[in-house]
C-alpha cells in the first residue's frame, strides 16, 4: 500500500525488495493481484542466467554497459557495473516506479552487494548526492540509490551475518528503509537496536549501551513503582532499616535513619532488579542509570514532535501542583529537551537533576514513568497493524470487512518432573551459548545466538520440535568440526584451492538434511560458506568443541520424555469443543515439526482425520456421526 501510494504522488521512482527466496513469487503476484503493480523478480532465468521477470512470466535481459546512452563521465560511477542498475536506468521513463525483487538469500552473498548497493566498482553515489524523489523533481540521474528498500523477515538480519552487512551497506544507497518483521526482538534489547540502527537512530539513542541501559532500566524503574506505590506498597509497612547486621542477609546497614524516602526505596529495587553488585555504590549507580533514562527521553524530545504534549498531559493527570515544593519545575529539569528549556530561559545542573530525583512524590514519579513510557524511537519508528487500529479503520470507513473478534483463553499446564528437568537443561543450554556468542568478537560467532533464540521459540512449541532441533544441531555440529579439519589441512598445506578442500571435506557428509545448509535453497555454487561453517580460530574450535560436549551429555534424554503435557490439554479442549458440537477445529502451530507430532498423537485418542494444510497449520475433520453432525471442510 505504501509503494503504490507513493508511487502514485511521485514521491517514489525505484524500489528494492529483498525477501526469502520462497516468497519472491508470492510477493510478486500479491503485487500485480493487489496494487496493480508490475514489479521484477531478478532471479534464474530459462537459460540458467539472472534476468528480470514482470508479473507476466515475460524475462527481460539485463542490458550490457555498452548499451546505455550516457556521457564518457558518468561510464566512471559504480552503478553501471550493476545489472540491476543498468536495468533501471532503461526504465526511468517509464510512468509510474520500478520496483525490483531479489531474494536476500541470494543478495547477502558478497558478490552480490555491488549489484543492489554499487560501491566497488567505480565512483559510488550515496543519498549524500542523490535527492529522494518527490513530486514534480526529474526521474533521471537518479542511479545507484533507492528510494526504499524493502526487507521482509528482516528479523534474520542479525549482526555478524552476511545479511546484516548487506544492509549496513545499502544504508547510503536507500533513501527510505522498511523493515517488516513480526519478531524484532528474541531475547534481548540490543537484538531491536540492531535493526533500528539501519533506521539511523538519533542523537544519543544511536550508542547501542545507552539504547538497552534504557529499556532495563526503564523496566527496573517500573517494577520498582509498582513494589512501592501499587497495591502491596512496601512503604506503608514496618519495614526498617536498622543500622544492625541481619541474621538472613549478614548485611551491615550504613544508615541510622529508621525509614527511607520513596526515592531511596525505588533507588534500591531498581539496584535490586538490574543485579548491580557494588553494595557500597548501588545505590548511587542505580540512581545515575535512571537520570541516564530521564536524559535519553528528553533527547527523543529533541527529535520528535508530541513530545512536551505528552508532559503536559501527565503532569496533569496527576495533579502536580506548582506551587508544591516546585515539584513541576523539578520535573522539567529531568525531562525538558534543550530546546524546550532554552524557551523558556530554564537552566540547571546535573546536580539539580539529581537533587530533582531525591524529591520527587509519588505524583512526580508517576508523571517520569508515563513518559518514559512513550518517548522512545520503537514508538516513532515502529508501526504495528492491530486489531484495535483495524477496528478503528473500520469505524471512520476505511475497511469494508469486519474484523473478527477474538476470545484468546491460556491454559496453565502442569509439567511433570521429567519434562520440567528437560526445560530446565534446554533454557540453561541456550542461555549459556547464546551469551558466549553474544561476548565473541567474532561475526560468525556471534551469529549462533541467532540459533538460540531459535531454539528457545521451539521448546516453548514442544518437547518433540526441540529434540528434534537438537538432534539435528547435534549432526550439524560434528559435521561442522570435520569441515573445520578439512579447512585446517587446506591451510596446512598452503594450497591455493582451499575451498575445494572444504568442499571436498563437505562430501563425506550427507548434508542434505543439515538445517544449516536449508538457506542455499539449491544453489550451492553460490553458497556463502562463512554461513555454513565458522573460522578455523581457536576460539570458534573451543566454542564448537563446548557445544558438542553439552549437546551430548542431556540429547539421548530427550527421546525418553514419552509424554508431552500439552498433548493432555488438547485432548480435553478437543473433547469439550466435541461434546459443545463443533465439528470443525484449526489447529495453528509454529513449527512443522510440532504439527506433525500433533497429528500423530491426536488421531490416537480423537479417532479424527488431522489433514495438514500448510506448514503452520493442520485441519481437524470430524467423521459424520449422524444428524447434524456433518463433516467439516476448511475455508
Amino acid at each position: 500500500m505504501t509503494l503504490s501510494r507513493l508511487g502514485l504522488t511521485g514521491e517514489l521512482e525505484t524500489g528494492l525488495l529483498l525477501v526469502p527466496a520462497s516468497l519472491t513469487i508470492q510477493w510478486q503476484e500479491e503485487l500485480w493481484e493487489k496494487f496493480n503493480i508490475n514489479a521484477y523478480r531478478f532471479d534464474r532465468g530459462s537459460g540458467n542466467e539472472y534476468v528480470f521477470h514482470d508479473a507476466f512470466g515475460r524475462e527481460y535481459a539485463p542490458p550490457s554497459t555498452a548499451d546505455l546512452d550516457l556521457d564518457a563521465d558518468r561510464h566512471e560511477e559504480a552503478w553501471v557495473e550493476s545489472p540491476i542498475w543498468r536495468f533501471l536506468h532503461t526504465r526511468q521513463n517509464d510512468t509510474g516506479p520500478t520496483i525490483v525483487i531479489m531474494s536476500w538469500h541470494t543478495a547477502r552473498l558478497e558478490d552480490r552487494w555491488d549489484q543492489v548497493a554499487p560501491k566497488d566498482g567505480g565512483r559510488p553515489r550515496t543519498r549524500d548526492e542523490v535527492p529522494a524523489s518527490c513530486r514534480g523533481r526529474t526521474p533521471t540521474n537518479r542511479e545507484g540509490v533507492w528510494d526504499a528498500v524493502i526487507v521482509d523477515e528482516a528479523h534474520n538480519a542479525r549482526l555478524g551475518s552476511s545479511f546484516y552487512s548487506l544492509l549496513e551497506r545499502l544504508r547510503e544507497h536507500t533513501q527510505t528503509y522498511y523493515l517488516l518483521t513480526a519478531t524484532p526482538m528474541q531475547l534481548h534489547a540490543g537484538e531491536l537496536y540492531d535493526l533500528m540502527s539501519l533506521l539511523d537512530l538519533p542523537g544519543d539513542w544511536e550508542h547501542k549501551g545507552q539504547f538497552v541501559e534504557f529499556f532495563e532500566t526503564r523496566q527496573a524503574l517500573t517494577q520498582a513503582l509498582d513494589d512501592e506505590l501499587g497495591p502491596n506498597d512496601r512503604g506503608s509497612t514496618s519495614e526498617e532499616w536498622s543500622a544492625q547486621t541481619t541474621l538472613e542477609t549478614g548485611r551491615y546497614q550504613d544508615r541510622l535513619p529508621s525509614e527511607r524516602t520513596l526515592s531511596s526505596r525505588v533507588f534500591d529495587t531498581v539496584a535490586e532488579t538490574l543485579e548491580i553488585d557494588d553494595e557500597d555504590q548501588s545505590r548511587k549507580i542505580a540512581k545515575d542509570r535512571v537520570l541516564t533514562t530521564c536524559t535519553l527521553a528528553a533527547d527523543y524530545g529533541e527529535h520528535y514532535d508530541g513530545y512536551i504534549e505528552t508532559f503536559q498531559t501527565a503532569l496533569d493527570e496527576y495533579d502536580v501542583d506548582p506551587f508544591d515544593a516546585n515539584e513541576d519545575e523539578k520535573l522539567k529539569y529531568l525531562l525538558y529537551p534543550e530546546w524546550k528549556a532554552e524557551e523558556e530561559w530554564l537552566t540547571f545542573s546535573r546536580g539539580d537533576r539529581l537533587t530533582a530525583l531525591d524529591d520527587l512524590s509519588e505524583s512526580g514519579w508517576r508523571v517520569v514513568q508515563d513518559v518514559l513510557a512513550e518517548s522512545t524511537p520503537v514508538d516513532a519508528l515502529i508501526h504495528r497493524n492491530t486489531r484495535d487500529t483495524l477496528r478503528k479503520y473500520e469505524q471512520v470507513g476505511l475497511l469494508d470487512a469486519t474484523v473478527p473478534t477474538r476470545n484468546p483463553q491460556q491454559r496453565e499446564i502442569e509439567l511433570t518432573e521429567a519434562t520440567r528437568e528437560v526445560y530446565d537443561r534446554i533454557d540453561d543450554y541456550t542461555n549459556k551459548f547464546y551469551k558466549l556468542a553474544q561476548q565473541s568478537d567474532e561475526a560468525e560467532t556471534r551469529a549462533i545466538g541467532f540459533v538460540m533464540t531459535t531454539y528457545r521459540q521451539r521448546l516453548t512449541s514442544s518437547v518433540y520440535a526441540i529434540s528434534q532441533s537438537l538432534q539435528r544441531r547435534l549432526e550439524t555440529l560434528r559435521a561442522q568440526r570435520t569441515v573445520l579439519k578439512g579447512k585446517q589441512r587446506a591451510t596446512d598445506r598452503n594450497t591455493a584451492d582451499s575451498e575445494q578442500a572444504i568442499l571436498d571435506t563437505l562430501s563425506e557428509y550427507d548434508l542434505d538434511n543439515l538445517e544449516a545448509l536449508d538457506e542455499l535453497e539449491g544453489d550451492f555454487e553460490e553458497a556463502d560458506l562463512a554461513a555454513v561453517v565458522p573460522n578455523v580460530t581457536d576460539e570458534g574450535i573451543d566454542l564448537l568443541e563446548q557445544e558438542i560436549a553439552e549437546l551430548e551429555s542431556f540429547v539421548d534424554d530427550l527421546a525418553r520424555i514419552d509424554r508431552d503435557p500439552k498433548i493432555g490439554q488438547l485432548r480435553e479442549d478437543l473433547a469439550k469443543l466435541d461434546r459443545d458440537g463443533h465439528n470443525r477445529i484449526i489447529i495453528f502451530t509454529q513449527y512443522a515439526d510440532t504439527m506433525d507430532f500433533i497429528r500423530r498423537s491426536s488421531s490416537r485418542f480423537t479417532g479424527r482425520q488431522l489433514r495438514r494444510t500448510r506448514a503452520a497449520a493442520v485441519r481437524c475433520t470430524t467423521p459424520k456421526m449422524g444428524p447434524g453432525r456433518q463433516s467439516g471442510k476448511s475455508e
